[in-house]
């Protein structure tokens, strides 16, 4: 299928080559670069649906951390290119295997039996890393590569015999080196090992002064390198340690790579589904950086606010994305305008986000829905020869003839400048004639044209759409937008003027022009100009209507925030008025026994005031056990402990209490811990809290202290440590001068030097 789609023609290697720079793991990145478009349209959108697995559980968690593992990704591809009879592995070749387990067991344990994962529970479930393995190469090797004493007993009890035996000959040769004449025949007072066996510098005339056999000798031919006689039961004990060394490092590696061969069955499969994964992941941490959408299949061409990859990726926010439409009755789209204003654009983004679609990726943008084709074929740029001695218009017909020879109705064209490099009119009227011949096949056209019997033709059918490139032709700066049932204006002599041509050579060029235009053309571009001009008014009042919505629902936010806040303080004023008019009515019935019906009618009016703003008040219900409810009244949350009857009873910050339902007034909130400071507490006069307060601004501090208080109160704690540091003071000093004027406290000094000196103050609530 991918012969009829052009691939390089459209950038879809670049974009490959885009996202595979970003990976870590170069068995996802070698699945990036043979990435190719799926067969049919279930297979990409099965594909879509393992993406949009992963991508719904990363969405609320934080992602997989991939290591890199082309270590062992390189020594995967060389096992694979072995004989399994001849595989033989280097130490470090294990500890790449070993650090590759590590990692499968981490994703393992990661991914685990998550509900979110349930559709590729089947590929996780072949990642089976052999731990046992890992644990073998670990009991063998040193993170160096070199191998363990204790890799087996055998192996421990060899390598302490060689060092006993280095160590008595290395005694005897010193002992040699320190008698009395020991500088009459010795060149150098230092043990030297010499073809596996220890050995002491001579100079030449050694002979007369010890007895022994010569092993080496130096460049310059002044120093021998002797082995004593004494020595040498002692150097044969060696090499036959050493040899028998050997021998267990063998057998120790070959019980290693049976082993290793053993797992390969199991390893290819591991190893494949770890790839998978491990590029779904990749395309998540990809993807995840922009806005992107999955787009839906189906008889249809539709773009809205979705970007050209490419340009996104370099130009970032400074790309415009398309917005394009081609209904299934609808068959051909014409887009017009001035050089440089994107139509080119245009055409590549249509056809490599269909690319990119079809091989089961998301793409950048808001909206999309896409044909699944048989073939994308691309006519652009310049496909002069000069090999093949063809002109420019000769290679593009060349190109052209070879895309409609085995058209149908599941291929999309796209032709950049359909006809140009020849005579203009013989060039549009062939244009017309491949596009009549397409259209006839059931395909799907896009095309750019200055032609104005392109423009023609698209605007005299009802299966064709027209868009313009949006132009500035006051700043000379292109949009890059399209503007939908617009023919675009090539403009040539607009540009050359503001390209600086001499006024009277612009003057000639608008009064020939004129004379050359036809009726139909004038009155095309009268047409075409009130539709430019209804769309470009179109645009602006949606825009200014996006605008004011957003200034509504801004205003209406603030509003009703401001109704609760102002609802709530008049709230608690009318209860404190309350409360002082019970109090000066008990002072009146003691006291003064005067006016009581007065103050009666004023605790009525008040009364009757508070029942007015709480029916006003909507409680919260649907109550379930463990809900999270934000009091109001309190600025606290109540977790839902237990329901009974019209109470409720809650746990409010540490502290249980009951709760009418009508006095639950407040929002539900989501399950998420809200980041406060948290004392821990127990119930008593001598228990001990502590309030950390470090790194916390001023206001802040003050704001959780006061609450903090507030709390010990009610929980009858006897001291709250407060821990404010040392730094610069400023901290401290507040809070000491809070403390000072709340007057809600008894008592409060710095701690001692063995609570915490100047850095903590202790609270008595």
């Amino acid at each position: 299928m991918t012969n009829n789609i052009n691939l390089e023609t459209l950038e879809f290697p670049l974009f490959c080559q885009a996202l595979r720079q970003k990976f870590v793991s170069s068995f996802a990145a070698e699945r990036m670069a043979s990435l190719l478009p799926k067969r049919s349209m279930g297979e990409a959108i099965a594909f879509q649906n393992d993406l949009k697995c992963l991508f719904d559980l990363y969405n609320s968690m934080q992602a997989f951390a991939l290591e890199n593992d082309n270590a062992f990704y390189e020594l995967y591809a060389r096992i694979n290119a072995e004989d399994a009879r001849f595989i033989s592995l280097e130490p470090l070749d294990y500890l790449a295997l070993r650090q590759f387990i590590r990692q499968l067991l981490a994703l393992k344990a990661h991914l685990g039996a998550r509900k979110q994962l349930e559709r590729l529970s089947g590929v996780i479930s072949r990642i089976q890393p052999d731990e046992a393995l890992a644990a073998s190469i670990d009991r063998t090797f040193d993170d160096d590569g070199s191998i363990k004493d204790s890799a087996t007993p055998e192996l421990r009890a060899v390598r302490s015999n060689i060092r006993e035996i280095k160590r008595k000959a290395q005694n005897i040769l010193q002992a040699m080196s320190a008698r009395a004449n020991a500088d009459k025949f010795i060149q150098e007072n230092v043990v030297v090992l010499r073809h596996g066996r220890y050995t002491i510098p001579c100079k030449t005339n050694f002979a007369q002064y010890i007895d022994g056999i010569i092993h080496d000798r130096s460049a310059s031919g002044q120093t021998v390198y002797v082995e004593p006689s004494s020595c040498v039961p002692l150097n044969n004990e060696l090499q036959e340690s050493i040899i028998a060394e050997s021998e267990e490092i063998a057998r120790i590696l070959a019980a290693l790579l049976l082993s290793f061969t053993e797992s390969l069955p199991t390893l290819e499969q591991t190893v494949d589904s770890y790839g998978y994964m491990a590029f779904l992941i990749e395309i998540w941490q990809f993807y995840s950086r922009y806005d992107y959408v999955f787009p839906e299949f189906g008889d249809e061409i539709r773009f809205q606010s979705v970007h050209h990859p490419l340009l996104l990726l370099g130009k970032n926010r400074d790309s415009i994305p398309l917005d394009l439409s081609l209904s299934a009755e609808q068959n051909l789209i014409v887009i017009s305008g001035p050089n440089t204003g994107g139509k080119t654009a245009s055409l590549k983004s249509v056809g490599l986000n269909h690319i990119i679609g079809m091989c089961g990726l998301p793409l950048f943008g808001a909206k999309a829905m896409l044909i699944f084709l048989d073939q994308i074929k691309a006519d652009i740029g310049d496909h002069q020869s000069l090999v093949m001695d063809l002109s420019t218009f000769s290679a593009h017909m060349t190109n052209i003839n070879s895309i409609i020879s085995n058209i149908n109705g599941r291929s999309l064209l796209l032709f950049d400048e359909l006809g140009t490099g020849t005579d203009p009119r013989e060039g549009a009227a062939l244009a017309i004639a491949v596009l009549e011949y397409a259209r006839q096949h059931g395909s799907k056209i896009l095309l750019t044209t200055h032609f104005a019997e392109m423009k023609a033709y698209a605007f005299e059918r009802a299966d064709a759409k027209m868009y313009a490139v949006d132009f500035d032709y006051e700043t000379f700066i292109p949009t890059y937008r399209l503007l939908e049932g617009v023919a675009g204006r090539s403009a040539p002599i607009i540009i050359a003027e503001r390209l600086g041509f001499p006024a009277a050579l612009i003057e000639d060029a608008s009064t020939r022009a004129s004379a050359m235009k036809s009726s139909t053309q004038a009155a095309l571009e009268e047409i075409n100009l009130m539709r430019a001009e209804t769309e470009h008014t179109k645009r602006v009042l949606a825009e200014r209507e996006a605008e004011l919505a957003e200034r509504e629902a801004k205003y209406a936010s603030a509003s009703t925030e401001l109704k609760e806040k102002l609802s709530k303080r008049e709230l608690d004023l009318l209860e404190e008025t309350m409360a002082l008019l019970q109090r000066g009515k008990r002072l009146a019935d003691n006291r003064l026994k005067a006016a009581p019906e007065q103050i009666a009618e004023d605790i009525k009016q008040v009364s009757e005031k508070i029942q007015e703003i709480k029916a006003q008040q909507k409680p919260v219900t649907d109550l379930k056990l463990g809900d999270l409810i934000f009091l109001e009244k309190y600025s606290k949350i109540a977790k839902v402990l237990a329901l009974d009857g019209k109470f409720v009873q809650v746990d409010l910050e540490g502290i249980k209490v009951k709760i009418n339902r009508q006095d639950l007034i407040g929002k539900k909130i989501e399950d998420k811990k809200p980041q406060q400071v948290k004392v821990s507490a127990q119930n008593s006069a001598d228990s001990r809290s502590e309030l950390v307060l470090v790194g916390k601004r001023v206001e802040e501090a003050l704001d959780i202290l006061d609450k903090q208080i507030d709390n010990a109160q009610l929980a009858g704690l006897g001291k709250l440590y407060v821990v404010h540091g040392r730094g610069s003071g400023q901290l401290r000093k507040a809070i000491h001068e809070y403390l000072r004027s709340t007057g809600r406290v008894k008592h409060f000094a710095i701690a001692s030097a063995e609570e915490g000196g100047n850095a903590v103050t202790i609270v008595e609530p």
